[in-house]
């Protein structure tokens, strides 16, 4: 399975990611989702010389989101990378 970096996020205005930055394209957030789901392509962050698995997870509405496994810097790692 081939991996893509995610390097930058979109949020709206509840701090909810939207979008995400691979290489010079944004992709909605719905797209890596779906991407995960089907076995197309895995996500990762890189934050602090850590890399880190982009996961979905379901809210309790059962609405999917992202998120990434934690490595003992950041909970969600997503969090920490640049607006894009």
């Amino acid at each position: 399975m081939q991996e893509l970096q995610i390097t930058h996020v979109r949020k709206n205005k509840k701090n909810r990611i939207t979008h995400v930055q691979i290489d010079d394209k944004i992709y909605p957030e719905s797209t890596i989702i779906n991407w995960r789901q089907d076995g197309t392509y895995r996500c990762y962050t890189l934050v602090s010389g850590c890399k880190s698995y982009v996961l979905i997870k379901s809210s309790s509405l059962g609405n999917w989101f992202l998120t990434t496994s934690p490595d003992g810097v950041e909970v969600n790692n997503l969090n920490s990378l640049p607006s894009c």
